[in-house]
């Protein structure tokens, strides 16, 4: 048809607008639309008309009319298949019948000027929404509604109950998913088929789409990514494009890459993801990479390229231990994940700033995960290093991370410096990683426990140790160097020689002009398994029973004797600590004995007690019932002059009135304390 004709058209059909409409019916034999027989009252229709169609009527070239119903037993079609025939409505097409082309061909194109509502079978070549305006989309289930194209360029399109399109390209400039408008239920715009699905915006509001394995999602007709906003996935759902999703993402069924792409393709999230189905890559291995600034959760199968959490926030990490969870590398470069369960990873290289364990909520390093931090706090939690799993670097630079109350299971393959604050336990394995040739550092800033094996690697390089708290091993030892560094009183529990292969270190940590170290108040000279006894530094190259002791270094600062801390070497920790004068090169000496009041007091399960010495005495501090039988023995050993604390934990006590006593030398006092559960 001549560009003339067409305007002619749209001209008579605005000319019968403003006449007005009359509500036309067909006859049940129907026929062409342009011969008056196929009408009820003999009457074509005008171009402002409602039309209802109740019998098979077919179209040639420019066809009008208002709003269309095509009821149960009518049909429209095309009366040849040799070009596509235009018919326009300028209200609203309810079809319940049939819209067909003749064969395969389905020439039929429309222009809807109202809303579309599809109950029975619809083939045509394409539906154009030309304006700016809202329109209705029902694609109702049950139904068949396969337009080749449908065009909504500009327009806003609402789906208001599950919807279904086979082999349709739709195009929008935005598609708002609403919920059904009679359950009041969350709905699903359905692309199936074949279909691809191209549109700027879809406003979710937690409806879900869902596409299959022939579908997918395309570029965008105005934008570069499509903006999905608050969205369910459900369906196969195969994507082509980078994604931007403001607010939440929830992965109910499949999210993938399309099949034949060679690179990935970004979702970008302002808000949450949850995935409780399967995010995959496509056949070629290629996989999604999501950029997020908030939670994550997986309750499914997650494989995928780089996580990345953009944000500089706190955000929630949450895995389910039944899941698989394992994109190719997790970035949180500025900010802090917290776990909100026990955390999983499957061959993941892990790089977070600050990752927080909260209690009880272990990390679970499974197949050959990497794990880099700056800080993990880990809240007394387990890290379970399994298969070949490792502890890198930090994440931001290439310094030593810090591993804050952590227990290590599993075989904690090491390939870096590391820092433990607080307290570190090991249950299982710890070692260098295999066919490292360079020895590694551990640093613990509280005690150590060993209650599995510290082992070297396979090419022999060892685990070197710098303790600052109480050292116990209950297990299997076998490394370079422990050197004890505290500035207080530090324990070392070996009641295992023969398992215990290390050499120990004791550090005077203090400075001075001449040093000598004693044990048990005598002096200790070089011999046997002892050397550096007039260093700041007291080497044991071996541990029997025989070293087992109170060190002490005597040190002679500017002619001034001070004293180191001491280390007890023992085969148990006593679980008392010994407070000492404070470490600096000019230490004041009590003039007097005293015996200070315990504190807090009552208390409640421990409490501490102060006491001073002006002079070197055999000191014995003992807790006695009212009944003076006594409870325990909190020291019995010679000490140097200074000031000192004991801290005593009653647990195992009951509630009630106990006395402690001090005995230094001719000096004696005793005070009460009150123990309230």
């Amino acid at each position: 048809m001549s560009r003339s004709s067409l305007v002619l058209s749209v001209f008579l059909m605005t000319i019968y607008l403003l006449i007005g409409q009359a509500q036309v019916y067909s006859t049940l034999q129907g026929g062409p639309w342009d011969q008056p027989s196929t009408w009820a009252d003999g009457v074509v229709p005008a171009p402002g008309d409602d039309v209802v169609l109740v019998g098979p009527v077919t179209v040639e070239g420019l066809t009008f009319c208002h709003n269309l119903t095509i009821m149960p037993g009518g049909s429209l079609m095309a009366q040849s298949n040799i070009q596509p025939y235009m018919f326009t409505a300028s209200g609203v097409i309810w079809n319940q019948g049939t819209i067909d082309g003749d064969n395969t061909l389905f020439p039929l194109a429309f222009t809807i000027g109202g809303d579309l509502y599809n109950e029975g079978t619809w083939k045509s070549f394409q539906i154009v929404f030309e304006d700016t305006l809202t329109h209705i989309l029902r694609a109702e289930p049950g139904a068949l509604f396969s337009p080749t194209f449908v065009y909504a360029d500009s327009a806003h399109i609402i789906s208001d109950r599950d919807a279904f399109l086979d082999n349709v390209e739709f195009r929008a400039h935005q598609l708002e998913l609403q919920v059904d408008h009679v359950t009041q239920q969350p709905t699903t715009f359905h692309f199936l088929n074949g279909s691809v699905l191209r549109v700027d915006e879809i406003i979710g509001q937690d409806n879900a789409i869902a596409g299959d394995a022939a579908s997918y999602i395309w570029a965008p007709v105005n934008l570069t990514a499509p903006v999905f906003r608050d969205i369910h996935i459900q369906g196969e759902t195969v994507v082509s494009v980078n994604v931007m999703v403001e607010g939440n993402i929830v992965v109910d069924d499949t999210l993938r890459l399309i099949d034949n792409l060679t690179s990935t393709r970004t979702v970008s999230v302002t808000g949450n993801v949850e995935n409780d189905g399967a995010i995959l890559p496509n056949s070629l291995g290629y996989g999604l990479a999501w950029d997020c600034e908030g939670n994550v959760s997986n309750m499914g199968l997650w494989q995928s390229n780089v996580l990345t959490f953009t944000g500089a926030g706190t955000y929630h990490l949450f895995t389910d231990l039944n899941s698989t969870f394992n994109p190719i590398n997790i970035s949180a470069l500025n900010c802090t994940i917290v776990s909100d369960t026990s955390l999983r990873f499957d061959d993941v290289d892990i790089q977070i700033r600050k990752l927080i364990l909260q209690p009880g909520h272990d990390l679970f390093l499974q197949l050959h995960s990497i794990l880099r931090v700056d800080t993990l706090t880990g809240n007394h939690n387990r890290l379970h290093c399994n298969d070949t799993s490792e502890l890198w670097w930090t994440a931001t630079a290439n310094g030593a991370p810090v591993y804050e109350n952590i227990i290590l299971d599993g075989t904690a393959r090491i390939n870096s410096n590391l820092v433990f604050e607080d307290s570190l336990v090991v249950e299982g394995v710890l070692q260098l990683v295999d066919g490292s040739n360079i020895n590694r550092t551990i640093h613990v800033n509280g005690d150590l426990l060993n209650i599995g094996s510290i082992i070297p690697n396979n090419l022999g390089y060892w685990l070197f140790f710098t303790i600052e708290g109480n050292v116990e091993n209950a297990g299997q030892w076998e490394s370079g160097a422990v050197e004890l560094t505290g500035t207080t009183t530090q324990q070392a529990a070996i009641p295992d020689s023969a398992a215990f292969q290390a050499e120990l270190k004791l550090h005077a940590m203090r400075s001075g002009n001449q040093y000598q170290w004693m044990r048990d108040g005598a002096p200790l000279s070089d011999g046997g398994n002892i050397s550096g006894t007039h260093t700041a530094i007291l080497t044991l190259s071996s541990i029997t029973p025989a070293d087992f002791g109170a060190y002490q270094c005597e040190i002679d600062s500017n002619g001034v004797t001070i004293y180191s801390r001491e280390v007890l070497i023992n085969d148990i920790i006593t679980g008392i600590t010994p407070g000492e004068p404070p470490i600096s090169d000019e230490t004041v000496i009590p003039n007097t004995f005293l015996l200070g009041q315990n504190y807090p007091n009552p208390f409640n399960p421990s409490t501490t007690i102060f006491y001073q010495l002006p002079q070197r005495s055999h000191v014995r501090l003992t807790v006695y019932d009212l009944l003076g039988r006594e409870i325990m023995t909190l020291v019995n050993r010679e000490q140097p002059a200074g000031e000192y604390s004991v801290k005593v934990n009653a647990g195992n006590l009951s509630s009630g009135i106990y006395l402690y006593r001090l005995e230094a030398g001719s000096f004696i006092q005793t005070r009460k304390m009150m123990l309230l559960k």
